[in-house]
């Protein structure tokens, strides 16, 4: 008897991040592809529940293991038992981790539910080494990553680099590593900006959590080195190092020039009224928030925070990669205060549309159901698959490589 593919999305909470608006995004296209599909929380109570919750949309299951505690350790560990039972009594023909820090749990908790036929996937969604992680740190970490990557049946990466990079460091495991497209940007934000008035401010903005992994301090410290004239910075976000900012801010006398007017939900207007956009983290893996601000046209500055920032950002129009280094960080944003915006950067976001990203996540997932996801009878047969990119987007159709899952227009025909 035909049943639908059932899929588990795991979450440790909807919170700020951009993992979280990525699993939101992706739940709500395969429930839409004809999956069966549920986003597995394991705290409730995160600060943008509420918004997320809307995002992934009523055809999506949601179900939490418990309440916020203490500390994302302490939920995830705590409850590993509780994801195991639930895993073992619904079934799923497929597990998805979100993020790094949850990959482990899915992989080995998934594998202890012994649900017959399970595919694991997980995600890398920030670097696997980093250049703060000591010597020792990167060889430890190797050696348990191996044994959790060789639990998988896929690992998903957001950049071609990063596969390249992790086959020969994992070798056991290089035909697991995929790459995908994050759905980051929406359909609204690629509205055009309303004309700018003339003789306004110039506005440089960043968005993020207020946390030490993205720099605001050298963000700051930058920004006080700035020789533009009449040009104020705005950072969104909300995060543990508030109160040391604001404590800068009042320091380098910026406090009539600089604005942390806390987490906003959707930032687009933001995006579209600012004349950069300035990310100096100290990594990422790749960060919505660029992809975000070239829909709108708005042109990035980036440290080299990232595999993908130069061969993403150093080419695009009226953008730069710039050291971690203030003053060359400020002699970057007046060059960009400079220029006229751009109009050719949202070309680049649109490869990362929602509808593109749900469609590779799609193309590089479904291929290990066989039969269950593909076939004359399955939700996924080539004249649905075929009907859904087109409902979604004429142009995701006609970019889609269908061949690996035997989808043909001519099946869509007959």
């Amino acid at each position: 008897m035909f049943r639908r593919p059932r899929f588990v999305f795991v979450l440790h909470m909807f919170g700020h991040g951009g993992t979280d608006r990525v699993c939101a995004h992706l739940a709500r296209g395969f429930a839409e592809a004809g999956i069966e599909t549920e986003i597995l929380v394991f705290s409730r109570g995160g600060d943008t529940e509420a918004e997320l919750l809307r995002l992934a949309g009523g055809a999506v299951r949601v179900t939490f293991l418990g309440q916020r505690g203490a500390s994302r350790a302490l939920d995830l560990i705590g409850r590993a038992l509780a994801f195991v039972a639930h895993i073992r009594r619904v079934r799923p023909d497929c597990v998805v981790s979100s993020a790094n820090h949850l990959n482990w749990l899915v992989a080995v908790g998934a594998r202890l539910a012994r649900v017959r036929d399970c595919q694991v996937v997980l995600k890398i969604t920030n670097p696997v080494d980093k250049a703060i992680d000591s010597p020792l740190w990167r060889r430890l970490k190797r050696l348990v990553l191996g044994r959790i990557f060789g639990l998988a049946d896929r690992v998903l990466t957001l950049a071609d680099s990063e596969t390249r990079a992790l086959r020969p460091r994992f070798p056991h495991s290089a035909e697991r590593f995929v790459t995908v497209r994050n759905p980051y940007a929406t359909v609204e934000m690629f509205a055009p900006p309303a004309p700018a008035a003339a003789n306004r401010e110039k506005l440089v903005l960043a968005v993020g959590r207020l946390a030490r992994q993205k720099r605001l301090d050298l963000l700051i410290e930058t920004f006080s080195r700035v020789t533009a004239p009449h040009t104020r910075l705005v950072i969104l976000g909300e995060g543990p190092e508030r109160a040391a900012l604001t404590a800068q801010i009042a320091r380098l006398g910026l406090t009539q020039r600089v604005d942390m007017p806390g987490y906003v939900a959707d930032p687009q207007a933001w995006y579209a009224r600012a004349d950069a956009m300035v990310l100096t983290s100290v990594y990422e893996g790749l960060p919505a928030v660029v992809l975000e601000a070239m829909a709108a046209n708005c042109p990035v500055i980036s440290t080299d925070c990232f595999l993908e920032a130069r061969a993403l950002i150093a080419p695009a129009e009226g953008c730069a990669v710039a050291p971690a280094e203030p003053q060359a960080l400020a002699e970057a944003i007046d060059a960009c205060l400079a220029q006229p915006r751009p109009m050719t950067l949202c070309e680049i976001a649109g490869r990362y549309s929602v509808e593109s990203g749900v469609h590779s996540h799609l193309a590089q997932i479904l291929p290990l159901l066989g039969s269950r996801a593909v076939g004359a009878s399955g939700v996924m047969a080539p004249a649905q698959r075929a009907a859904y990119l087109l409902s979604r987007s004429p142009e995701a159709l006609a970019a889609a490589d269908l061949e690996p899952l035997g989808h043909s227009l001519a099946a869509k025909q007959g």
